[in-house]
Order: C-alpha cells, then sequence, then structure tokens
C-alpha cells in the first residue's frame, strides 16, 4: 500500500506541476527582461541580473522535476559551459538571503579566496544546486550559530583546478538533517503539518556530484555542528583571480550586452491571445521596441470576433484557455464565416516544450509553434519569418556574438544512416538530436505497419498524411534518403497516383524499418532490477497520462512513461503499455486517448 501511494503521488505530482509553474515563470523572466533593457540605473540593472539567473536556474530545476525519473535513474546529464564564479556566489547569496531572514538567526559568513580564477568551464547550474541544497538545509536546523560557507581552489595542471566548497554550521547536528527523498517528502507534507521541503534532498546531491566525478563528505558532532564539504575538478577558462566577488560580480553586469530589437514593423499588425492578462502584458513588452502593432484578446470567442473586424499580419494563440482552448479557437476560425483571417499564419504559443510538439500543432493546423517561457529574441526570429517582407525593417546589431560548443554525446556516435551535422543543425543542437532520434525510433513499429495498412486497402488519404509527416521526421534527424523518398510517395498520394505508389511503397518501408538497426544504439539502456506495479498504481499512472494527454501536455506525459520504465507492469497490460508508449512517442494524440 505504501508503494501503491508513493507512486501515485509521485504521476499526480508530475501532472499537476508542468503548466501551473512555467506560466508565473514566464511572466517574471519576460517583465525582468523589460527591465534589462530599459533601465540605465546600475543598482537597478544588478536587481534585475539577480532576478534573471535565479529565474533560469529556477526554470532550469523545473525542467528537471517534469522528467524526475532521470534523476532518481542516474541519467541526469552534465552540461559544462563557461560561466563566471562571482556570479555563482552572488546567486546563492541572494537565494538564501530571504530564508535567513525571514528566519532571523542564524548568521551567514561567507569566504571567497581572492586568488582563485574567476572564469571556469563546467555545470554551474548542478553546482549551484548541490551547494544550494546543504547551505538551505544548514540554515534551517542552526538556531543559534553561524552557517559558513568556504570556496577555494587547487591547481591541478595548467588547464585545470579542483574547486572546494565547504558549507560549515553550528549549534545543529547532523542527526538532526535528514535529506528525504523528494517525492518521500512529498508524500509526508499530506500527512504532517505541512513542514516545507527545501531542496531535491542529498539523495539527489550526491547523484549530481558522482556524475562531476566528486562526492560529498560529511563530518560534525551530532547536535553541536556539522561540516559538508566537496571537491569538482574544473577547467579554467581564465586565470585572472575573482579579487572581491561582489565587484567582479557588478564588473559582469556592466559588460552584459545590451539589447537590441531585430526589426521595427510600424505597417505590420498581429494578435495575441492568452487568457492570462499578465502573459499578454509580458508578450507586449518583449516586442514593444519592435514598433509592430499589438491587439490582445483574452478568450477565444473574443479571437472569432476580432478576426471578422481586422486583418491581421501573424496571430500567436495560447493552447490552455478556458472554454475554449487555443485549437478549438483555430477550428472555428477556419469555418467562421466573415473571417478576415482565413490565410493568416496562426502560430500556437504554449508551455508545452516536448519534442514533437511542433508537429502536433501542425496537424491541428497552425502555421507553427512557440514554446514558453517566451523568449525574446526567438520570439521576433519568428515574427519577421512570417511577416510579409515589405513590413519589415531589419536593425543591423554591431555587437559581437559569442557562441559556446554544445559537449560530445556519446549515443550519437554510434548511429548510422543519418547525416550527424545535418541533424543537430535542424534539431538545436546534440541533446535535442538525441531526444529526436529517441522519438523517431520508438515509432517506427506503429507508424510503418500504419502505412502497410493504409497502402494495402487503398487509404491514400491517410498514406499521403503519415508520409508527410515522415518527410519532416527523417530530415529533422538527417535521413535525407529517407526523406526523399517520403517526399516522392507525398507526391505521389496529393496526385492520387496509386500505381506509382504501389511501385514506391515497399522499398520505403523497408528503408524505414531499417533506421530500428541504425538508431538502436542510441536509446536508452534500462538496468534489469524492475519493482511490479500493482495494478492500482498502473491505473493510477494511466489516469494522468490521460489527462496530461487530454491538455496536449506531452512533456508530463513523457515523464510518467519514464516513471512507469523503471517498473515492470501488469503482465495483462504488456501488450497495450507498448502501444501507449509508442503513440506517446510518436505524439499521436487520438491514438493515445482511444488506447486509454
Amino acid at each position: 500500500m505504501a508503494n501503491d501511494n508513493a507512486f501515485k503521488n509521485r504521476t499526480s505530482f508530475l501532472s499537476y506541476l508542468s503548466h501551473e509553474i512555467r506560466t508565473p515563470i514566464n511572466a517574471i523572466l519576460g517583465l525582468n527582461e523589460m527591465i534589462l533593457r530599459e533601465s540605465k540605473e546600475e543598482g537597478t540593472l544588478r536587481y534585475a541580473y539577480d532576478i534573471q539567473s535565479a529565474g533560469k536556474s529556477l526554470l532550469s530545476l523545473v525542467n528537471d522535476i517534469l522528467d524526475f525519473s532521470k534523476i532518481e535513474s542516474g541519467k541526469l546529464e552534465i552540461v559544462p559551459v563557461e560561466y563566471d564564479l562571482s556570479s555563482v556566489v552572488n546567486d546563492l547569496v541572494n537565494m538564501v538571503k530571504v530564508q535567513i531572514e525571514d528566519k532571523g538567526p542564524p548568521p551567514f559568513d561567507i569566504h571567497i579566496d581572492q586568488g582563485m580564477p574567476h572564469l571556469l568551464m563546467g555545470d554551474e547550474i548542478r553546482i549551484k544546486q548541490c551547494v544550494l541544497n546543504i547551505l538551505t538545509n544548514a540554515i534551517k536546523y542552526t538556531q543559534k550559530g553561524t552557517v559558513a560557507l568556504t570556496i577555494s581552489s587547487t591547481k591541478l595542471d595548467d588547464e585545470h583546478i579542483t574547486l572546494n566548497i565547504h558549507v560549515s554550521d553550528t549549534e545543529s547536528g547532523s542527526e538532526q538533517k535528514s535529506f528525504p527523498s523528494f517525492y518521500e517528502k512529498f508524500q509526508q507534507m499530506e500527512e504532517d503539518d505541512g513542514d516545507a521541503y527545501n531542496g531535491l534532498g542529498i539523495s539527489i546531491v550526491q547523484q549530481l556530484l558522482e556524475l562531476m566525478d566528486s562526492k560529498l563528505e560529511v563530518a560534525g558532532e551530532s547536535g553541536v555542528c556539522s561540516d559538508y564539504s566537496f571537491k569538482i575538478p574544473q577547467k579554467v577558462v581564465s586565470w585572472e583571480p575573482i579579487g572581491n566577488y561582489s565587484d567582479a560580480y557588478k564588473q559582469t553586469v556592466k559588460e552584459t550586452k545590451r539589447y537590441v530589437e531585430s526589426f521595427h514593423a510600424p505597417d505590420a499588425h498581429i494578435l495575441i491571445v492568452d487568457d492570462t492578462a499578465l502573459n499578454l502584458t509580458v508578450a507586449c513588452s518583449l516586442l514593444k521596441q519592435t514598433k509592430i502593432n499589438i491587439d490582445t484578446a483574452e478568450s477565444g470567442k473574443r479571437t472569432l470576433e476580432m478576426a471578422t473586424q481586422k486583418k491581421y499580419d501573424i496571430m500567436f494563440i495560447d493552447h490552455r484557455m478556458p472554454v475554449m482552448d487555443g485549437v478549438e479557437t483555430l477550428h472555428e476560425l477556419q469555418k467562421l464565416d466573415g473571417n478576415l483571417n482565413k490565410d493568416t499564419p496562426c502560430i500556437a504559443l504554449t508551455a508545452n516544450a516536448v519534442s514533437g510538439s511542433r508537429e502536433l500543432y501542425l496537424q491541428e493546423g497552425f502555421t507553427d509553434y512557440l514554446s514558453k517561457p517566451v523568449d525574446g529574441k526567438k520570439f521576433e526570429r519568428m515574427i519577421m519569418e512570417y511577416l510579409p517582407p515589405e513590413k519589415v525593417q531589419v536593425v543591423i546589431d554591431d555587437t559581437p556574438q559569442e557562441t559556446e560548443e554544445e559537449p560530445d554525446v556519446p549515443e550519437l556516435s554510434q548511429v548510422s544512416g543519418i547525416s550527424l551535422e545535418k541533424g543537430i543543425k535542424n534539431c538545436g543542437g546534440k541533446q535535442a538530436l538525441l531526444k529526436v532520434i529517441r522519438e523517431f525510433y520508438e515509432a517506427i513499429d506503429p507508424k510503418s505497419a500504419q502505412m502497410d495498412l493504409y497502402a494495402t486497402s487503398g487509404d491514400i488519404k491517410n498514406l499521403t498524411i503519415l508520409t508527410h509527416a515522415l518527410k519532416s521526421s527523417a530530415r529533422l534527424i538527417g535521413a535525407s534518403e529517407l526523406s526523399e523518398k517520403a517526399a516522392l510517395l507525398e507526391r505521389l498520394g496529393n496526385e492520387n497516383n496509386t500505381e506509382e505508389i504501389a511501385k514506391n511503397i515497399k522499398p520505403l518501408l523497408e528503408l524505414y524499418r531499417s533506421y530500428k538497426q541504425h538508431l538502436v544504439n542510441a536509446q536508452p539502456k534500462h538496468s534489469g532490477n524492475r519493482r511490479k506495479l500493482s495494478v492500482d498504481e498502473y491505473t493510477a499512472a494511466l489516469q494522468n497520462i490521460k489527462e496530461c494527454v487530454k491538455a496536449f501536455d506531452f512533456t508530463t506525459a513523457d515523464s510518467v512513461i519514464s516513471l512507469l520504465e523503471e517498473c515492470e507492469v501488469p503482465k495483462e497490460e504488456e501488450e497495450r503499455y507498448k502501444l501507449i508508449k509508442q503513440s506517446i512517442a510518436s505524439v499521436d494524440y487520438d491514438a493515445v486517448l482511444k488506447l486509454l
């Protein structure tokens, strides 16, 4: 029974978390972006820079929780980036400052070795996550003493140091500081007095440190003091010493690149639809300097009214809205008499960020898709893509741009039949390509079987729809030959050329199915020991998947599937579960709901 409740808590938590947290983060980061763009006051900019850094850290953690099974199973990726140590220290101080002020004591002492290098290469987010978990726990259980953070370094060679992190406290003790697993505490919160839990727990800290070639050392005397430390090897980008971290951080803020809009469009008109007024404020603010004319609507019904009154160049429509959601609004627009915007590009604006969402929205009739939290530059690029060229006045930004080299993804070196260069470019990065490849792989069996069935039964319409999708997905991963064959079959389907379809379908399916072998080594590896799920646990998980998919939230549905993958589903459900998993991987909305 305890296991049943724990699993239900985990899947229910994932179902709840996705949209509800990403929406306010969108507002926070968007409005803060306007402060960074418009303020010239150094103190205000420093505060705004802190908000941006902490907000991005929060968004990163939320994304991790949405796929929490990766953390628990040790599959979380470490992503090294170039970072300024003074910024990391400043973020940590700001994150614990409120907790200290709310609680009163203990005093917080910080000691930074001023001679250590300030510009490093490592996973900045994970390092902050580990330190923050330890700091918040120390502050929580230290009633009268002092909490101290000490950071120093040891030179390893001409390119590397060991980053030494040390957190100590007094008047507490390691026995008092228990670090339950995240979901154990989530369950306890329903049963005890509601004491909140700070952080993801010591088990996660230990896992993260292991991934960074480190480990947590714990010492101290029970009830008197405790002492936590770890050492992480880091590559040095610049040996220039950090000096006074506060002064170094202020200089970083001064040197932050100022925002320059990509274009001006004073003659263009767009409509932005969202049921949350704050989201509309953010979107309008992000575009303010482009001089584009913006109308807003807070419901699907109001959108229909406005579509009959004015011709727009682009319409951005939120998905999750009450009464009439974004997909329903689009369908009503397509049927609406007097609609002046029959040919206006309609772009889905949504918190769904899972790979494959774009294809889903395209199938529903949207022209394109933009995820929240809205990135200002991506927003501008998409508008430039769909505005009539004669209405766009490009603004030249002469500020040099710096790019970061993404770390290698070993699984990609083991695939064949695709152009890695094209796949990485099309997907926007190596990690993104790996995820798309895994989803493509899961869809091969069900999609090829459907295509075979449609070809045999003479259902040319549905066969053409599937070959259109295959053309796009194959191109996305860099499988050019497969994409070209699918494009040929799509053209034959549009021409209703049954004779040529019959000649070409078999070679296409053979090539498509051969990718089961080409891509197999990129698939995640599962451990052999899986806990058996009870019928109640499995039923609860399916119910959560159903609710997610009905809301087009394939991000969280993927996360619940990841949890199920660690377990052994009831034997009588194995075949149906396999089909559900495949349908979610191929973002097949109708198939998932039919199976559930």
